[in-house]
């Protein structure tokens, strides 16, 4: 759920559905892409200051076999497209984003999504484009031994990504 003030806002879910309010949640408006049966669940949803640049994260997109991402530059007016390319993934990964966050200042501007297995991509170009990040320190064997949950930015170079350790016996 994300809500630009209390009255506007946006929520995600199954199937890859997508809603917005204008009257503080007491009636909700589908909107472009349409629910679709068997498709993932989207989990998280954010916008960049003035409310027109947004994305959606969520389950693998079996279609794809890519990570769900789903942006809008136009505050969703004419729907919610994916991104034209995710590079750097690390090789059949059962991709699961679960946060997605932007941080900026000036001319800089990030999108970060979080999820599992040890995945962390970021957009540098309002969510067009996309590419796996790697902190440094990591290994991707290290990584892909994570499970993140949450990011979030205090300002556009200060960060924390938080994560759940997964035990295989």
């Amino acid at each position: 759920v994300h809500f630009f003030d209390a009255l506007n806002g946006w929520v995600v879910g199954q199937f890859s559905r997508i809603a917005r309010t204008i009257d503080g949640g007491s009636h909700w408006i589908a909107v472009a892409p349409q629910p679709d049966l068997g498709v993932g669940n989207l989990q998280a949803i954010t916008f960049k200051p003035g409310n027109q640049i947004g994305v959606a994260v969520g389950q693998l997109d079996n279609e794809t076999s890519m990570p769900k991402i789903l942006y809008t530059q136009n505050g969703g007016a004419s729907g919610w497209d994916a991104p034209d390319s995710i590079s750097n993934l690390k090789a059949d990964s059962p991709w699961d984003l679960r946060e997605v966050t932007w941080t900026g200042a000036g001319s800089f501007s990030h999108f970060w999504a979080v999820g599992a297995p040890g995945l962390v991509v970021h957009s540098t170009d309002d969510a067009v484009n996309w590419t796996e990040f790697t902190p440094p320190g990591f290994t991707a064997a290290q990584l892909s031994a994570l499970e993140f949950e949450g990011v979030a930015f205090a300002d556009f170079k200060n960060g924390i990504f938080i994560a759940n350790a997964v035990y295989v016996d």
